[in-house]
């Protein structure tokens, strides 16, 4: 397995919305939940905004050249927020999950944020007290409605 993690980029997106529509579709799915996204188009959309956001730091996971995960950290805000991640649902269980988290942690901490915590907690594996890391969740709830609160037009926000 030659794995490689990369900053994100725009051009990135139509992969990783794919990976992200059917990473929580699948997760969702499990667990009898509604989708998170009704679409490819609309995790793309999401992940677009994102990517194009100077507000937002990406980091890319690559199996052999093909993409097969990200994850995020919104860096708007004192305390960094985490997420959306996903993996490949073929490709799962192999520790990217667990890298591409440490990768946006290690971000945080060098960026000298206050903290940090997870966007969506219900859509990661870890649905007990505790995630992939070890580490517990800071986040607890909240309306986990990102189109609303994301804007390309404002990264301050």
């Amino acid at each position: 397995m030659n794995l490689r993690l990369r900053q994100g980029t725009r051009e990135d997106a139509a992969a990783c919305g794919v990976i992200d529509f059917e990473a929580f579709k699948s997760i969702s799915s499990q667990h009898n939940f509604p989708w998170d996204f009704p679409s490819v188009e609309v995790a793309t959309g999401l992940t677009t905004a994102m990517l194009s956001n100077p507000g937002f730091y990406a980091v890319v996971a690559e199996l052999d050249g093909k993409i097969v995960g990200s994850n995020f950290l919104d860096e708007r805000n004192p305390i960094a927020g985490i997420g959306p991640i996903s993996v490949d649902p073929a490709v799962q269980n192999q520790t990217i999950g667990r890298q591409l988290m440490r990768a946006v942690m290690e971000r945080s901490a060098q960026r000298g944020f206050a903290g940090c915590r997870l966007h969506r907690y219900r859509v990661l594996r870890a649905c007990g007290r505790r995630n992939h890391t070890g580490h517990r969740s800071a986040y607890r709830g909240g309306n986990g409605d990102w189109r609303r609160r994301l804007s390309t037009a404002d990264p301050e926000r």
